[in-house]
Order: C-alpha cells, then structure tokens, then sequence
C-alpha cells in the first residue's frame, strides 16, 4: 500500500474490522474484515471513505440495534471534501461488510472539527472532537439524528485541548471521555464523565496525569 496509517480495529466477538488512511496527498479509508482464526474475509480492502479530498483519522463503535442492520460497526472520521474540518460517519454490517451509507453521513459541519472520538452506551452514540482546541460532543441516535444541541462544551480553556477518547457503557449507563489538555502549561491527562443525556459531570475537568513524570 501507499502511506496507510491511523489505524483502528473494533470486534463484535466474532470478527474483527480493521480500518486505516491511506493515499499519499489526497487520502481515503479503508478496512478489512479478519476472522477469529486469522483469516482475511475480503480477498482485498475496501474502501469505507474515498469521496473527494481527504477523509482520515478513522475511530470505530460496535453497536446493537442498529435500524438498518441487527448490529453495526459505526466508523467516524476526518472529512475535507467540503474544505477541511467536517466529521461524517457511516455503518457496516459487521456479517457481510455492506456500507450502510457509502457516502458517509455528515455529523459536524461547522467549526473546524478534528479528531473523532465515537462510543456507544446501549442505546445511543456521543460523538466527541476537537474543535478549534477545545473539546466537542454531540449525542446521536442510531440513524444518525442528533438528540440535543449540535454541539456542547466538554472543555474549553485558554491554552489547547485535543485528543479526545470516549467510551460508553457499564452498569450506571455514563460515558467518560480523556482529552490531552495543555492549561497548566505542559501537556496532561483531563478527563469528565458525560450522562446519557449531555450533562458533563466534571466541568472543571479531572486532572488523571500528574504533573512532572
């Protein structure tokens, strides 16, 4: 291949999905299905993202009850094929490798959106970003509607924050996202816990990285 990189790899307990960027200028994403036993279930890759201009930074969910499949695993990513900093999303059938939407949905619009995070807690999906050195989120439903504002505020401060990661789920049904945040002037570890619906739990951010290691 040419230049692939970015990779991500999401399971159902049956198979896995790996997906990457690749191209060198103009990049697409692509993915590969692989078996318990190691074996490849696409003879070649396929493309999961290949519009025009980039699309990037893959990150992977497995779902349940997905409207247009009984399960799905839902890719997020990097979008430039409006200008740069635009977030889409699709699904794919985790049994047959069908793109729900081969086109890409698009989920941020505005803004200058990087770095998408993705996860599911049983019911619906938070959609996290970076969004001008601040740290985004959205709530989703599985047919890609947005519950509640288009965007909230996880984290916004004075100096950069980036990076985010989310995942959902457990017993209490919270999601909790870790960003890398600069505000005390060297690079640390933040993070927050978010409700099913929105409510960021620790505004102020958790400080989980000690200063000076």
């Amino acid at each position: 291949g040419k230049g692939a990189h970015n990779p991500a790899v999401i399971t159902n307990g049956k198979n896995f999905l790996v997906g990457w960027a690749e191209g060198l200028g103009d990049e697409d994403i692509y993915g590969r299905r692989i078996d318990v036993n190691g074996t490849m279930l696409e003879s070649q890759p396929f493309a999961i993202a290949a519009a025009a201009m980039t699309q990037t930074r893959p990150a992977f969910v497995y779902t349940s009850g997905n409207p247009m499949f009984d399960e799905s695993y839902v890719v997020v990513w990097e979008d430039s094929r409006n200008g740069g900093g635009q977030i889409y999303g699709t699904g794919i059938d985790p049994t047959t490798g069908v793109i729900e939407h081969p086109n890409g949905v698009a989920l941020v619009t505005t803004g200058f959106a990087l770095q998408p995070s993705i996860a599911f807690d049983g019911s619906g999906l938070l959609l996290g970003w970076n969004g001008n050195d601040d740290i985004l989120a959205t709530r989703l439903t599985l047919d890609w509607k947005t519950q509640g504002p288009l965007s909230f505020i996880v984290s916004k401060g004075a100096q950069s924050e980036s990076e985010p990661r989310v995942v959902g789920g457990g017993p209490l049904n919270i999601f909790a996202m870790a960003w890398r945040d600069e505000r005390d002037g060297a690079a640390r570890i933040y993070g927050t816990r978010i409700s099913q619906q929105g409510a960021v739990l620790d505004p102020a951010g958790v400080a989980i990285s000690p200063a000076g290691i």
